[in-house]
């Protein structure tokens, strides 16, 4: 069944959060990861003291290979859950993403529910995010709305095909990246949102100079079923199992 979207408090931002608290657990793709173990050693050749989880990403260091990856923004809703995010990305010293400014960019009165990050984490580091539809200028506003240190650049077809106002033309997307990527400052990467990233895919991109690429497996929030909710007509249930999870999308380029 549909929800309206007054139901949702009249924001498209407001509804996916409520669906997607509301379809937690649901549709979950059962052992995603029970295939996967570590590698036991026996010799490992190091102390306890001596294990370091610092990693760096962008050219920057980071303490652990952990973030909080994009999620929302756009509403004064999603400002309050943005601040709270950065709070705890500030108190645990990790980075954070938020979601997409594409609001903001059609509306700069939106643009505090992006400005709050910086607000709430000074020093974190921290990712903007647009759509591969957004131009140059969009793409370098987003970075401005919270003086980020990277730029996301998500890419989401399967789930524009399901949501009732979404894109229908997929053509020159990677064309667009490598221009957002040459326009920039920042280092930019490539996501998905959910349904993964082929080998094929990755290799689109990488031709584009990104200098990160997050798979963004199956496996977590579904924005097919996020978007399936939110139709009055022609329901797409069917493709609720879309997507490669993240085990396969790292495996699939290593079978060459």
């Amino acid at each position: 069944m549909a929800i309206s979207r007054d139901a949702r408090g009249g924001s498209r931002k407001d509804e996916h959060v409520a669906l997607a608290e509301e379809l937690r657990g649901e549709h979950a793709p059962a052992g995603v990861w029970d295939d996967i173990r570590f590698l036991h050693r026996s010799f490992p050749g190091l102390a306890v003291d001596d294990v370091d989880l610092s990693t760096t990403v962008c050219g920057r260091p980071w303490t652990a290979p952990f973030f909080i990856n994009a999620m929302t923004g756009g509403s004064e809703k999603t400002a309050l859950i943005n601040a709270d995010l950065a709070r705890a990305a500030a108190a645990t010293g990790v980075a954070m993403a938020t979601g997409s400014a594409s609001p903001a960019l059609k509306d700069p009165a939106l643009a505090h529910s992006f400005a709050v990050v910086r607000e709430q984490a000074p020093e974190a580091f921290l990712f903007a995010n647009v759509s591969p539809e957004m131009t140059v200028a969009q793409a370098r506003d987003a970075v401005g709305f919270l003086s980020a240190d990277a730029l996301q650049i998500h890419v989401n077809p399967a789930q524009e095909l399901v949501m009732p106002e979404g894109d229908r033309d997929f053509r020159g997307w990677p064309d667009r990246i490598g221009e957002i990527v040459d326009g920039v400052d920042v280092p930019v990467v490539v996501k998905e949102v959910g349904f993964g990233l082929s080998r094929a895919s990755i290799a689109a991109v990488a031709e584009q100079g990104v200098h990160v690429i997050d798979v963004s497996g199956r496996g977590g929030t579904n924005f097919i079923d996020i978007e399936n909710r939110r139709r009055d007509r022609q329901e797409f249930a069917y493709l609720s199992g879309w997507g490669q999870t993240a085990a396969e999308c790292l495996l699939d380029p290593l079978h060459r």
